[in-house]
């Protein structure tokens, strides 16, 4: 047991592993793909991308509040300017968001972290207020904020695109393991 906490916190220092996607959309992304497509290209100079979009792999917050409060106006993705509206989908379940964003923010490439129904319970206090505007939001390049224990928690952004160097890995292989190994049959 003891083995398996030190092995378990040494693979923390690594960063959370995402697991993928399933290949089979949520039956709620249904009303999303009419706008963003199956394929989560989103359709050119009218409605973004959710690949590769920097608003998706950002700040869980704002996915939610958008998903519950809607988004008008301008907004910059990867580079592109849209001037639509999304409107609000706040009649879905908490279970539901959950499972569409994570799906979302896992789908095509993009490697966020999971929603849970807790973090969409957390701002349900957002139904009904106006819709966002991008002035709304926490910037995607900055800050990603994530749920835990009912509070969002100020994190530090990580280049997610950049893998550990070889080094790295190789010293966790090499050296951590064995140790950890030598630790726990001392004991």
């Amino acid at each position: 047991m003891k083995f398996a906490k030190i092995i378990l916190s040494s693979l923390s220092i690594l960063g959370s592993i995402t697991l993928s996607a399933s290949a089979e959309a949520p039956a709620a992304y249904a009303t999303c793909s009419a706008c963003h497509q199956p394929t989560g290209l989103g359709i050119p100079g009218a409605f973004p991308p959710l690949a590769g979009s920097e608003w998706v792999n950002g700040p869980v917050e704002n996915l939610i509040r958008i998903q519950l409060r809607g988004l008008m106006g301008e907004i910059v993705v990867k580079g592109v300017k849209y001037n639509s509206v999304m409107p609000p989908n706040a009649t879905m379940s908490d279970d539901q968001i959950a499972e569409v964003l994570t799906y979302v923010r896992n789908e095509w490439g993009n490697k966020g972290s999971a929603v849970t129904p807790d973090m969409v319970k957390a701002l349900r206090s957002e139904v009904g207020k106006p819709m966002l505007t991008v002035a709304d939001l926490k910037d995607p390049n900055e800050v990603v904020l994530e749920l835990k224990s009912g509070e969002f928690v100020e994190t530090v952004d990580v280049d997610s695109d950049r893998s550990l160097p070889w080094y790295a890995v190789a010293f966790f292989g090499v050296c951590l393991v064995p140790v950890a190994l030598s630790a726990a049959s001392k004991k």
